[in-house]
């Protein structure tokens, strides 16, 4: 297996864990409607439990993505797809790391009932940022022939 397969493998791999974690998430408050985290305490430990598959799949996806990113660039030519995806799973982490800290302060605090346009913006944005730049340049980065491994 080409280093490149390997890597982009790897990549869909941590994808899934993600995707995962989202529909864990997604099941989870669909099941539980009525929560209403009213301590800061309930909501670090509704963050640290239902939303930590989620973070582990961004934690993954960025990791991958760099390795399989300074993997190629020892190895030239360098395509833009691990670049782009590298990015992408940037942006997510960062977008995950936003919805903590809009948790965490007066814009979805506890003490109150979560706002739900809060959370309909970070699954909004989620399914642009990221979520679906990582994908899609992994996607294309497969789509063409290693030119190494025709050799």
């Amino acid at each position: 297996m080409s280093r490149r397969r390997q890597s982009r493998m790897l990549i869909w791999t941590a994808l899934g864990v993600q995707l995962a974690g989202l529909i864990v998430d997604l099941v989870w408050h669909v099941l539980h409607s009525d929560f209403e985290a009213t301590t800061t305490e309930q909501m670090l430990v509704h963050l640290g439990t239902v939303h930590i598959p989620i973070y582990v799949g961004v934690l993954c996806v960025v990791l991958t993505t760099a390795w399989a990113l300074i993997d190629q660039a020892r190895r030239p030519p360098i395509g833009a797809a691990f670049p782009v995806a590298f990015v992408g799973a940037f942006i997510s982490m960062a977008g995950e790391a936003w919805h903590v800290y809009m948790h965490r302060t007066e814009h979805c605090a506890p003490r109150r009932r979560l706002d739900p346009r809060c959370c309909q913006l970070h699954t909004g944005t989620s399914l642009f940022r990221g979520r679906s730049v990582s994908p899609g340049a992994t996607s294309i980065s497969g789509a063409r022939p290693d030119s190494r491994s025709a050799r």
